[in-house]
């Protein structure tokens, strides 16, 4: 199947581009053009198709596996909970941030391993399990003080996971919702922030410190709070696409 030819955020658009003005990250394990890999299906670079030039890479033994037909047909990235990991550069840090994720937590992450994280002394996670044995979380701005926590059963097949800080709210401005579920919300209204830091794929840091064994679908972060209709347009695109 060829993403670029059928799967687009908008029913009359062909070919790839960003689902709106904001996009700073898309990955796309179906799309094979965005994905080097060697002979044996190791991943060295999975392609931004934000524009942004953001590509994850890894080299050596932190390479993770491209794997085909999985849900619904489409390809994943499959980190092996060891040292897998994938570093998409530092970018910009955020005020702001949408994230959405195609993924299925398989097994491990001692305290502190990270599905996604973005963090120097401020930032953002997604973590497996924090640091005081909690289970799945999306952390903005300092850690163990603003976040959302959710079960881990929630993830354990392939899950769409949304996750949005919006500053300007004045309560409820961190949200997580999972198969469009609410899990939940908390307050922060500074920046999320970043610090400069790299954003990693697949552990807590570029190492592959604190790794996590998960498939990876599809990664879409935006550096702005995405309202109630766009929100629901970008659901709509990976949930029929991933058919979850």
């Amino acid at each position: 199947m060829s993403v670029s030819t059928i799967w687009s955020p908008f029913p009359q658009v062909r070919e790839p581009r960003p689902l709106r003005d904001g996009l700073v990250l898309w990955l796309d394990a179906d799309d094979l053009s965005t994905i080097t890999k060697d002979g044996g299906n190791l991943v060295s670079q999975w392609r931004d198709k934000s524009g942004g030039g953001n590509h994850a890479e890894a080299s050596g033994i932190y390479r993770p596996l491209w794997v085909d037909a999985q849900l619904n047909n489409v390809s994943v990235i499959r980190f092996d909970g060891i040292q897998d990991v994938l570093n998409a550069g530092s970018g910009s840090d955020f005020d702001n941030i949408t994230i959405f994720m195609v993924f299925k937590y398989v097994t491990g992450g001692v305290n502190g391993g990270n599905i996604l994280r973005k963090w120097g002394s401020d930032g953002v996670i997604i973590s497996a399990i924090d640091l005081d044995n909690n289970p799945y979380a999306f952390t903005v701005n300092t850690w163990e003080t603003y976040r959302v926590t959710f079960p881990t059963a929630d993830i354990s097949t392939y899950s769409l996971l949304t996750c949005r800080h919006d500053k300007s709210l004045g309560s409820d401005n961190i949200q997580v919702w999972v198969d469009g579920v609410s899990k939940g919300t908390d307050n922060c209204t500074v920046d999320a922030g970043g610090d400069g830091a790299d954003l990693v794929i697949g552990a807590a840091f570029a190492d592959g410190g604190f790794a996590v064994k998960c498939d990876i679908g599809e990664v879409v972060i935006y550096d702005t709070p995405l309202g109630a209709s766009d929100l629901a347009q970008v659901e709509s695109y990976l949930n029929l696409k991933w058919g979850l």
